[in-house]
Formats: structure tokens, sequence, C-alpha cells
């Protein structure tokens, strides 16, 4: 009785003497009550209730501004990386306020998506490390470092390298992006990463689709509008004059001359020549534009049609040239600079028919 346990009590049936046993087993009873009373009015701890950790309702919680994703069971791809950040419903403010975990370092993080684990449960601190709480109706920025004890100051990001501001993110997902191109989205630049086909589709939107750092990378904070990684000044291209524009998404051949804001650059050899046309590679605009093209100059108007170089001139016939009549009626289309002309594809010039030539040569025909 001295230590709270059960009573039992083992009251053998006798005829003759039912009333003195029942006597004696309440009278038993009663004494083991009162000794059991008193003894757990000496032995328990006065300050016991005080050991419950209680939440204080005066002070109130320290917020973040946006939520890292909901902890789910199975995680990320079945796992959570050490330091992976979560957040889970606060059942102490409710609403859109939540609790922030930090999944703890290895080999602990193997329970980070273990059911039983769950932040905020009884098992739950061997694996997360609850870090303060976040307001889940903002959008949610990744921060450089996890919540400290004064989180109520939003991450702050150093200014992107190049100044000013890449282009917007395209909201519809119109936009195709390439690899390492910067866009600004609510005054952060992010970039585009290795898979560049998610960066354009609905749930990769940088800084608040569900698997957006996935996708793409904070590269800093902008303001204004990009200064031109190349001004247009310089000297001038020696051909005089300036070639035909760029335009993404066109097959450009190697060392072949286009014009991109006042300047001329040449598509670089194989395998480089395979970025010319791509976008993200536009020539001194684009992040990693000098990737697939060469400077070669400035240049203005329009390029002067190519002449005749003098020291050639006294040999060309001064009669028609005698070859053989073309065996269709008519001309083919006439020859243009700068098409992409396929082997054995015809123009005329001057009255002459062309075929372009197969193999290696096929790509200069243009």
């Amino acid at each position: 009785t001295r230590h709270n346990k059960p009573l039992s009590l083992c009251i053998m049936r006798n005829p003759g003497n039912d009333k003195k046993i029942v006597l004696s087993a309440a009278t038993t009873i009663a004494m083991a009550l009162a000794a059991n009373a008193q003894t757990s009015t000496t032995d328990a701890p006065t300050n016991a209730p005080t050991k419950q950790p209680t939440p204080s309702p005066t002070s109130s919680p320290t917020v973040l501004a946006g939520c890292p994703p909901l902890w789910a069971v199975g995680g990320v791809n079945s796992s959570y990386d050490p330091g992976t950040l979560v957040s889970h419903p606060d059942a102490t403010t409710g609403g859109d306020i939540r609790s922030v975990y930090e999944c703890e370092a290895a080999p602990y993080n193997l329970y980070c998506p273990q059911l039983g684990y769950e932040p905020g449960t009884r098992y739950g601190p061997q694996a997360w490390k609850r870090l303060g709480s976040c307001d889940s109706s903002v959008a949610f920025v990744s921060p450089t470092q996890g919540p400290t004890s004064s989180p109520t100051v939003s991450p702050t990001l150093g200014a992107w390298e190049k100044g000013g501001c890449p282009r917007e993110f395209d909201d519809t997902l119109a936009t195709t992006y390439g690899t390492d191109e910067a866009v600004a989205r609510a005054g952060t630049v992010y970039g585009c990463g290795v898979e560049p086909g998610r960066c354009n589709q609905a749930g990769y939107e940088p800084g608040t689709g569900q698997e957006w750092d996935t996708a793409w990378t904070v590269l800093g904070s902008c303001t204004g509008t990009i200064v031109p990684t190349v001004s247009p000044t310089g000297v001038a291209w020696e051909k005089g004059g300036c070639p035909g524009a760029y335009a993404t998404g066109t097959t450009y051949t190697e060392g072949q001359a286009i014009e991109n804001g006042g300047n001329v650059f040449e598509c670089k050899p194989w395998p480089h020549v395979q970025l010319c046309g791509q976008a993200g590679y536009e020539p001194g605009a684009s992040l990693h534009w000098d990737a697939a093209w060469t400077r070669l100059g400035t240049c203005d108007g329009t390029m002067n049609p190519t002449s005749i170089p003098s020291s050639s001139r006294s040999s060309l016939p001064t009669s028609s040239p005698s070859f053989a009549r073309w065996e269709l009626e008519g001309c083919p289309p006439v020859f243009a600079l700068q098409t992409a002309y396929k082997a054995g594809e015809r123009v005329a010039l001057q009255g002459l028919v062309f075929e372009c030539k197969d193999g290696a040569a096929s790509p200069h025909c243009g």
C-alpha cells in the first residue's frame, strides 16, 4: 500500500463466520486506504506540476514570411536530406500559422520521412528540430540559411552580379528557357537549372511553385533594368553595314554572322554551333551568350552587295557566258545571303543556275 499498488483480498467461504470475515476484510481495507493516503501525501514531490512545460499564452509566436512544404510520409522521393525544411500545422496557433522543422543530420535523417517520427509528435524530436513558425498565407522563398533566433527579418539576398534585372518570368508559361538563363520575379533573380524543360512548367514557377527549387536557383536581388552586357561601341565590323538580325530558334551555321543590338556576332564552330539558335544564348544579352558567339565589332545600316574584286575583273568574259541551257523552263529561286540551303538545292544568280554541293560544303551555301 505504500507504493499505491492495488490491494487484493481473498475471502474464503465459511458459513459459520461470514459476518466476522466480512467485517475483518472491511477493517483491513479501511486501514490500508488510510495508510496509503498518508504515504501519498508525504512522498509526492511538491513541485511535480511545474515539470510539465506549458506554453506562455501571452507570448506572440515568432512568424516567418512564407512556409516551406508540408511534411509528408515518405518525404521527397522517399527521403529527406539533412537540413531539409518542412512545415507542420501548429496546434497552439492554428489558422495559417505553422511550425517550421529542420531534418536532423545523418543518420537521424533516415527517420525524417517515416511514420511515427512526424514533426511535433512524441518521437518527432529524434528526427526533426523545431526552428520557429511561419505564415502559410504568403509565398515562401527558401532562405540561404535556416531561421535564427530573430526570424522576423526576411532573408536578405545580395545584389545580382550583372546589375539591374533581366527579363521578367513569363507567368503564362509560354516562354522556353535555356540552362543558366536568368529571369526576374518580384525583385529576385533566378537561374534556370540543368533541366531547362522544367523551367516553364506549372509547379516550377520560381519562388512559388511547389517544386520550384528543383528547376531554378536564386542568383540574387535586382532593381531597375539590366545593363547590356555588350555596349555597341568599339571597332566597326570590317565588312560594313549589318548582317541579318538574330532570331531565337533559327538554325545557324558555324562562322555565320548576325547583328544584335548594333553589334556583329559570329557563331562559333562545332560543338558550340548547336547553341547559337537556342534560348538562353542570345548574343550580347543572355547570361552565357559567349559560349556560342564571338563578337566581331559594331555595325550600322545594311550590308553592301558583294562586289567583284578588281583583281579578278579582267579575267571575266566580256561576252555572255556559254553554258548549257538548264533543262527546266524558267529559273529557280534567286540566291539570297544568310539562307540555309540544303545539298542539291538550286538557285539562280545573274542568269546562271547553281546547285548547292553536298557533304561538308553544304552549310556554306548560304
